[in-house]
């Protein structure tokens, strides 16, 4: 009687469920989001506003709702029913919601690191699918990536968070370069043109960060720094 099937809902205990599931990741209410999991909810079933329950769990700063969604694939692969057409729905970490913002997206936004720091620990994880494994890279629609974000914000604590992912990550699963769509500007540019010293340095000391990457304006990170060409806020 529990099970849930996005978009097509059997009984009104199923509907009544996924409200309750609803609610407490928007609350925080990490027991009743336990429970409603094992009772085969549907992980990626969307509220109607079209908030994926991850998005609305990190954007509130809810790091125990999160750990436990997050976690949900792996309780399947210890019980092997990760397969089958009765086996519960894998998670899409990377589900935006309607403006286009994913749950690391809201994390950083919302300056919750104990939520960053759940999310990055899915960057590279093996055995799970391919929608479960976090993309720190992602490019929201405004052209930023949210490791843009932290260092044009000067958030030290969630650079060194994405710093540390990305020394433990495989195959550069995060990339400390990555560059907006528009202007081609990398972290260490954004940090540089808002006068953010520690994360400059900390950028400058993690392996494989390009100190002297060109934007699409030629400009290095230290001719933008030296000048003020700073990146508007999207």
């Amino acid at each position: 009687a529990y099970e849930i099937s996005l978009g097509l809902v059997g009984s009104e205990m199923c509907i009544r469920d996924r409200h309750r599931f609803l609610f407490a990741c928007r609350r925080g209410l990490a027991l009743q989001v336990v429970q409603l999991l094992e009772a085969k909810v549907n992980v990626n079933t969307p509220n109607g506003a079209g908030w994926p329950p991850l998005v609305s769990a990190s954007m509130g700063g809810h790091a125990p709702v999160v750990q436990a969604l997050v976690e949900h694939n792996d309780h399947n692969n210890d019980d092997g029913n990760i397969a089958g057409p009765a086996a519960p729905a894998a998670l899409d970490i990377n589900a935006p919601n309607p403006a286009g913002y994913t749950a690391l997206d809201c994390a950083c936004h919302a300056d919750r690191a104990d939520v960053v720091e759940v999310l990055l620990s899915r960057v590279s994880i093996g055995g799970l699918p391919a929608a479960s494994v976090l993309d720190p890279n992602r490019l929201h629609a405004n052209g930023y990536a949210p490791l843009h974000n932290i260092c044009r914000r000067g958030r030290q604590h969630l650079c060194d968070l994405f710093l540390t992912a990305a020394a433990a990550a495989a195959d550069d699963a995060v990339d400390l370069n990555v560059r907006t769509s528009r202007g081609g500007t990398t972290p260490l540019h954004l940090a540089c043109a808002g006068g953010f010293v520690d994360i400059v340095h900390s950028l400058l000391a993690a392996p494989g960060v390009d100190a002297m990457a060109y934007d699409d304006f030629e400009r290095n990170a230290f001719l933008k720094g030296a000048t003020g060409c700073g990146a508007t806020a999207a």
